[in-house]
């Protein structure tokens, strides 16, 4: 009797699948597994290197037209069959038909928290931080960005003890005419600038130290991300995997949204408020018709405070768990520069180590988020 032929490779593949958190799973050891179920015999690192660099990334690789697919060679039906059937399982629940049952009796917190701030009466400055608090995090809708305008606030604000000094300093020098406006969009900034619901002045140095560019709309823009999922989900589903083409229709964008949330009524403003945010902070350029999309070069001070509040806690951290992040990869920044990023980061003093040796590779960290600011700061 032959001897089954064996392949340690792939079983590898499988114990690593097995062994680890979802969230510590590369693009590549994803899309090796499902290949090897449809292509039984052969190395497939070479094709996996193929698609992801076509495509970007894994999500980039699944929503690919099928017959774009089946013309990269080692790629035949049974194998798009198989990445297509991926797509569509990794989509989430909220795109099937059937209407969540919602209890009449328990009211939507952002709907409790929208008529709240346009009541007539002055709202209680007292409230903010318990409003915050009972803010729904995870709710997905938003129909005003403001993150143009939050950007140029943002160097103008002095350091405050609390969010009530904050807000109201916001309601009084927001420029829009209507209390009523300021109220509620001075709300929408707190939220979305200090997603953990207290004051972060390194925040605000870090405004007050890089105005007027690239670096705050960087910081702003993740900050605003933090705290609207609903921008990863976009930017990880369809606007990456378009950057290969360079651009999009806007109507794509409210298309994706409609067919993810059919009982949302304000699809309309909930895309354009997407959009607003995305141009607000010039990490995409777009027109009444299209968005213009490209890959770009992280800026040192950015990357270095986004670097230093995804990992606040000095230590040692997986290389692979930077590339991963959803956060790094929202920001449109090249993956092939980040780690170049770490060792200007280390060159600077900033981080103490980057180590690739063999399959080992990490980084270490050594300031807190404040810490880094001041250190920025020293190094201008």
């Amino acid at each position: 009797m032959k001897k089954k032929p064996s392949f340690p490779r792939r079983q590898s593949l499988r114990q690593q699948i097995l062994s680890h958190p979802e969230n510590q799973l590369s693009d590549e050891l994803i899309l090796e597994t499902l290949l090897s179920y449809s292509i039984p015999i052969g190395d497939l690192q070479n094709l996996v290197k193929v698609l992801l660099k076509k495509y970007k990334n894994l999500n980039g690789v699944l929503n690919a037209d099928i017959n774009d697919l089946c013309k990269i060679k080692g790629v035949k039906e049974n194998t798009a069959v198989l990445l297509k059937l991926a797509a569509q399982i990794k989509k989430p629940p909220a795109i099937q038909s059937q209407k969540p049952s919602i209890p009449k009796s328990r009211p939507d917190p952002q709907q409790l928290l929208y008529e709240e701030s346009m009541e007539q009466s002055p709202f209680p400055v007292s409230g903010v931080a318990e409003k915050l608090r009972s803010y729904k995090k995870d709710s997905l809708f938003f129909s005003k960005a403001l993150l143009k305008d939050t950007i140029q606030i943002l160097p103008t604000l002095p350091d405050f003890n609390n969010l009530e000094d904050l807000r109201q300093y916001l309601m009084d020098n927001l420029k829009y005419g209507s209390s009523s406006s300021r109220k509620r969009y001075s709300l929408y900034i707190i939220r979305r600038m200090f997603p953990n619901g207290s004051i972060d002045n390194s925040l605000l140095e870090f405004a007050r130290m890089y105005p007027n560019s690239q670096a705050l709309n960087d910081v702003a823009f993740y900050r605003f991300c933090k705290a609207e999922p609903i921008m990863i989900q976009i930017i990880s589903d369809l606007l990456l995997p378009m950057t290969a083409t360079g651009s999009l229709q806007r109507i794509h964008v409210t298309k994706y949204l409609s067919e993810r949330y059919p009982l949302i009524k304000e699809i309309q403003d909930w895309g354009v408020a997407i959009i607003e945010a995305l141009n607000g902070a010039k990490i995409v350029s777009a027109d009444k018709k299209k968005i213009s999309l490209s890959i770009r070069q992280p800026l040192i001070p950015s990357f270095a405070y986004i670097l230093h509040n995804e990992y606040p806690k000095p230590g040692v951290y997986p290389i692979e768990s930077l590339e991963k992040n959803p956060f790094f990869k929202a920001m449109f920044w090249t993956e092939d520069s980040l780690v170049p990023s770490l060792y200007e980061l280390r060159n600077m003093g900033i981080i103490p180590r980057v180590s690739e040796i063999d399959t080992v590779r990490q980084f270490t960290t050594k300031y807190s988020p404040s810490e880094l600011v001041s250190r920025l700061s020293g190094a201008q």
